[in-house]
């Protein structure tokens, strides 16, 4: 039934939430099958996403994940920059590395002065969680990520 949900209805938040019961069900069919709603145009649909692949993060998820940062405004922002950084924190070095940029371009180029609040926060914040990290325990994938980090955003 949720697979005739997920490619029949007409309805994108029916498929959300069909998208997300599947998810507790059959986790890689589902990850296999979010690839398909990338370019829906909504956002009950991108919610869902963000969320498995907040928790399932890869390489391929990158150009959804950048495309977010542009997309959300207003209502949702801060939940979606929750997901994004949650994600970006457990993809490996170079997809990390790699997606960066974007977050700098949202920067530079935003006009919405309250977005770029949230992400410099959001970045603030992940500097002294992994800070606080690093000194408990050597870790040199997220050394790797905060020196790489720091020096985008030193200014921050």
């Amino acid at each position: 039934m949720l697979n005739t949900i997920l490619e029949n209805d007409s309805s994108y938040s029916v498929q959300a939430e069909a998208l997300k019961l599947y998810s507790t069900i059959d986790k890689k069919y589902t990850l296999a099958t979010a690839k398909h709603f990338e370019t829906t145009n909504s956002k009950p649909l991108y919610n869902v996403l963000l969320k498995l692949y907040s928790t399932n993060p890869n390489a391929d998820q990158l150009q959804f994940m950048q495309k977010m940062l542009w997309i959300y405004r207003g209502s949702g922002r801060t939940q979606m920059l929750s997901y994004y950084f949650d994600w970006l924190i457990k993809i490996d070095y170079n997809t990390f590395e790699n997606s960066l940029q974007t977050l700098q371009d949202v920067i530079n180029y935003e006009e919405n002065q309250d977005y770029i609040g949230d992400i410099k926060y959001a970045i603030s914040s992940l500097k002294k969680e992994w800070k606080s990290s690093l000194m408990s325990n050597e870790n040199i994938e997220l050394s790797k990520k905060l020196k790489g980090f720091e020096s985008y955003f030193s200014g921050l």
